[in-house]
């Protein structure tokens, strides 16, 4: 992945893929937080990103930084 790449994934697609869904968002079967499952797959789908920045980074720019 490219540096490019990993910025358009960070800074494009995954804000644009969470911009509509709130923290206080569930899933209905699990209960989980729809953002978190919503970030992890976009990061699933591209695994490649877990060798420029750790799942911690990650969480704490997209979910924790929302609360």
């Amino acid at each position: 992945m490219t540096q490019q790449e990993f910025d358009e994934l960070c800074w494009e697609t995954i804000p644009q893929q969470l911009f509509h869904v709130f923290r206080t968002d569930l899933d209905d079967k699990t209960g989980a937080h729809l953002d978190e499952i919503i970030l992890l797959n976009i990061i699933h789908d591209h695994l490649e990103v877990l060798s420029i920045k750790p799942l911690q980074w990650f969480i704490d720019t997209f979910i924790n930084s929302e609360n």
